[in-house]
């Protein structure tokens, strides 16, 4: 058996302790989740129609002096959870309403789709131009930030040059402490993610993304003769698959990991719970009024309580209300009604007021802090009807069917006029064609008649001034031969 030798220089110490130290954790992390997994899930049926109640806790916004690329991933996952946060919250609401035909006039959306794509685009994106970097010949942080500005710099709203990081008192910090040696230019980038600006350090970025385990490393915990070490330290407790399994980076994982977690928040029904820094000194009776307002208006909550506000929080299917309350009320007037109408007849003897919701298309939508009176009415469907809430049924039924008659005439007045002036338009457009002719033709012969009198009348003076002139002459003649 050949042994080969192979030279470690000393600088390569700290990174496989590291990645062997990072393995460790991952792998008992895994271990540990997959035995409670194990001991607790178990099902007989399709796995996919299982119904779960899942909590997921993100990690906050991380923007430290220096930052790498585990703060990168942070604030990308928070990036990715405000997306479908402003979603479910926002643009959910309003295509709600807009199907259900209520009245809203739509609000603009956030909408961080066009910076997802900058990172994650398979060709182009941040995490393919990464582990493009960590494959070439010679891998650079520099080459990776210049091709990263190559493929994305049109992206500026999003993506910016920096000259470095800042200390606490906002004074950049000297090339030694830029992550590199001294007198090294500094090499990272700056983004503009929804909540601030952070200015990454790159020169750790590759170096971090190719962190594996050595695969003698792995080779030395096989050998351990404790199950416990090999599962952990090697990893062997993952099922063996026959293909050879290609070594993934931590980005790849990364975001592989995340396309499952928002595939599987895509098919719930989500609840969010948002937890507010209330001053910078964790002290438990400061407010920060300005803190605050930064974080709700960058965490997209202003426009989703501008929403909550102006909109219609609470709603009820109209046929909930109807199976709870038709059969109770036997009043003739309202067995002939339609669903619609029959919820606004119960609403009516509760005395909640028409400008308090909507009447949608299949339900109800309601105006905030209504939510109670909602609760106490289906409570109420137990209970029997008093008899003035029998008579305020009578009462709102005849009500609406007097405005129905009223709107109904006023309606045909209003149809009736409309069509009065639209046939007044297409008469007078065809009488007025036909005017326009006779109008034509008078003044035509009118020219004609005027040009003919002019033409007489200049004739008859002439004739006047040629007689004149004849009459002269002739009288000339006598008196000449005379």
């Amino acid at each position: 058996k050949k042994i080969i030798v192979k030279d470690v220089p000393p600088s390569k110490f700290d990174d496989n302790r590291d990645a062997i130290t990072k393995a460790l954790f991952e792998n008992s992390f895994l271990f540990v989740v997959e035995r409670i997994n194990a001991e607790l899930f178990h099902v007989d049926d399709d796995v996919r129609k299982v119904m779960f109640i899942g909590i997921l806790d993100i990690f906050g916004f991380e923007n430290f002096i220096i930052n790498s690329i585990e703060q990168f991933c942070i604030n990308f996952t928070n990036e990715k959870i405000q997306g479908f946060f402003n979603f479910n919250i926002i643009q959910s609401e309003q295509e709600e309403y807009i199907k259900e035909s209520v009245l809203w006039k739509p609000m603009t959306v956030p909408d961080n789709s066009d910076f997802i794509a900058m990172i994650e685009n398979k060709k182009a994106g941040m995490f393919a131009l990464l582990d493009s970097a960590c494959k070439a010949p010679k891998p650079s942080p520099e080459n990776f930030v210049k091709e990263f500005f190559k493929k994305q710099g049109k992206m500026k709203q999003y993506l910016q040059k920096s000259k470095g990081p800042s200390d606490a008192k906002g004074k950049k910090r000297k090339g030694k402490h830029h992550g590199g040696g001294k007198g090294k230019v500094w090499c990272g980038f700056l983004i503009n993610h929804f909540c601030d600006h952070v200015i990454y350090t790159a020169e750790k970025f590759l170096m971090k993304n190719m962190d594996a385990i050595h695969p003698d490393t792995a080779k030395m915990f096989k050998k351990s003769t404790k199950p416990m070490v090999q599962m952990i330290g090697a990893g062997t407790h993952h099922k063996k698959k026959k293909k050879k399994k290609k070594v993934k980076s931590v980005v790849s994982f990364f975001s592989a990991q995340l396309i499952n977690l928002m595939k599987t928040l895509n098919v719930t029904e989500p609840y969010f719970c948002r937890a507010m820094k209330p001053n910078w000194n964790k002290s438990a009776k400061e407010w920060d009024d300005v803190l605050i307002e930064d974080q709700l208006r960058s965490g997209g909550l202003i426009e989703a309580l501008r929403v909550l506000k102006l909109g219609y929080p609470t709603r009820v299917p109209y046929q909930t209300i109807w199976d709870k309350f038709h059969d109770k009320i036997k009043n003739p007037m309202t067995q002939s009604l339609a669903m619609m109408g029959f919820a606004e007849v119960v609403l009516s003897i509760f005395g909640v007021e028409t400008s308090d919701y909507e009447l949608g298309l299949t339900k109800i939508f309601f105006k905030p802090s209504k939510a109670a009176v909602i609760d106490e009415i289906m409570a109420s469907a137990d209970k029997p009807l008093t008899d003035a809430q029998l008579s305020m049924i009578t009462a709102f039924v005849q009500q609406k069917r007097i405005k129905q008659i009223i709107g109904s005439a006023k309606v045909f007045l209003k149809l009736s006029l409309r069509i009065r002036f639209k046939r007044a338009k297409e008469n007078m457009a065809k009488w007025g064609r036909i005017l326009g002719i006779l109008g034509q033709t008078v003044y035509r012969h009118g020219d004609y008649a005027k040009n003919a009198l002019k033409i007489k009348s200049a004739q008859t003076i002439q004739a006047f001034f040629r007689a004149r002139d004849t009459k002269r002459g002739i009288a000339q003649l006598i008196e000449d031969k005379t």
